[in-house]
């Protein structure tokens, strides 16, 4: 889910709304609202989203017993990509700061260990 909303967010055109408007973007205007509203839940779902990861990292590095260590080590990883992706937006500033705190919190030595249960070791030099 966290990638998902992360992809949605970053692949989205910036919304510009310029000082003149013409007829015809007027009337698009309700359509641009939409889209900006949209837009901004999305952002604002991934903020909330990070925020959580700060307040309680287990959350996103749970992985169930029955789980490859493959499967959860990709996870961790895909994870570790998105919020890097999201420092390097320089317009989501305050999302770019939760990002930073959520890496530094993943970082933990407590919360390395849950990278992959079956070797973390390993799993903390491939991340």
């Amino acid at each position: 889910m966290f990638l998902e909303t992360l992809n949605r967010v970053n692949h989205h055109p910036p919304i510009r709304i310029t000082q003149s408007l013409t007829f015809r973007d007027k009337m698009n205007l309700k359509n641009k609202d939409k889209t900006e509203d949209n837009l901004m839940s999305k952002y604002n779902l991934l903020l909330n989203m990070v925020r959580l990861l700060n307040a309680n990292p287990l959350l996103m590095l749970y992985s169930p017993q029955t789980r490859s260590s493959s499967d959860a080590q990709k996870a961790t990883f895909d994870l570790m990509n998105g919020l890097m992706s999201l420092i390097q937006q320089s317009i989501m500033s305050d999302l770019a700061q939760e990002a930073m705190d959520a890496l530094l919190c993943l970082h933990q030595p407590a919360n390395i260990r849950l990278w992959n249960l079956h070797s973390p070791a390993q799993a903390f030099w491939e991340i």
